[in-house]
């Protein structure tokens, strides 16, 4: 089965982007994509965007939980403006995970630094 054969589902992305997919979605203003019903191909597509919205990250490992994502060693944590090379340990690395959306009936995935207390940047919102 190819990936246009899989079912699909609506999600809104806050970035915007250029592709034959994306509107403009009424409600939030966001731009709305097509991401895959099948969780390993939804996963790699997440991926791929957190990849292309922030280029100095580096995905480090991934499974149906969260996925973990390391920084290039020149970039700073963009949420907490650390050296997260220093001293590195496993609360250093950036980590993408799902959780409760803006909206009732939304599940957001969302990049989060264990070390800073803000709670994350959004990347992807879905109707859940």
């Amino acid at each position: 089965i190819g990936s246009d054969d899989l079912p699909k589902s609506q999600v809104s992305i806050p970035s915007t982007s250029s592709s034959d997919q994306i509107s403009k979605s009424n409600r939030s203003g966001l731009p709305v994509s097509i991401l895959p019903e099948n969780p390993e191909e939804k996963r790699k597509h997440i991926i791929g965007l957190v990849l292309e919205k922030f280029p100095y990250l580096s995905l480090d490992d991934s499974d149906e939980r969260r996925d973990t994502f390391n920084l290039d060693s020149s970039a700073l944590c963009p949420f907490c403006n650390g050296d997260h090379k220093v001293n590195r340990s496993i609360f250093d690395e950036i980590k993408g995970e799902w959780g409760d959306g803006e909206y009732y009936g939304e599940q957001t995935y969302r990049l989060i630094c264990r070390i800073s207390y803000k709670p994350g940047i959004p990347v992807v919102s879905v109707k859940a």
